[in-house]
């Protein structure tokens, strides 16, 4: 049925819809499913083949000097370590940007990178402790 919860329509917020056919009710939720699926998009919209994508890889790759066993889905790892590393986002951000269903999945992938992120919140509220002890001592708090 198209108005479950697991359904393409209610995960994207829509819900059933209202003198819509069934039929339409499917175009639009296999349209959203493969918009999901669609990571990249060709020039025009359409979708890119897989073979040029894995191919636009490789060739990056050799550019960089980078080993040929580094998956595009690296990336998406690399780039949610980068960000928990920064300190300054949310764990809630990320695991938002990368679909998680559940905060606590993100922590259990990356919780080996939150202590570096907890040092630097650390020194963020060590700074804030100092400049309040600097502003009350000068008298402006």
């Amino acid at each position: 049925m198209l108005s479950t919860a697991h359904s393409p329509l209610a995960r994207a917020g829509l819900g059933p819809m209202m003198g819509v056919t069934r039929a339409s009710q499917a175009t639009v939720a296999d349209l959203l499913t493969r918009l999901r699926l669609a990571i990249f998009a060709a020039r025009f919209g359409s979708f890119l083949d897989p073979n040029n994508v894995r191919n636009r890889w490789t060739s990056a790759l050799k550019r960089a000097g980078l080993p040929a066993n580094v998956r595009l889905y690296d990336t998406r790892r690399s780039h949610a370590t980068a960000l928990l590393n920064a300190g300054n986002v949310n764990l809630a951000w990320v695991s938002a940007r990368l679909g998680h269903t559940s905060v606590q999945t993100t922590e259990s992938f990356y919780a080996r990178v939150l202590p570096e992120a907890h040092r630097q919140m650390a020194e963020v509220m060590e700074n804030v402790w100092e400049r309040a002890i600097q502003q009350r001592g000068a008298g402006t708090c």
